[in-house]
């Protein structure tokens, strides 16, 4: 019983995992295409 609640856990903290991965990396992207943005726009 013990052993299918640490896996049901172990699942659901991958998920976890998964969606702050994916999160951090459209933060990252959002950030990289603002500063991309800004540079153009100071560039012209």
């Amino acid at each position: 019983m013990l052993g299918v609640r640490l896996g049901v856990v172990g699942i659901l903290a991958r998920e976890d995992v998964k969606v702050l991965t994916v999160y951090v990396d459209l933060s990252v992207i959002c950030v990289a295409v603002l500063r991309l943005a800004y540079l153009m726009r100071y560039l012209s």
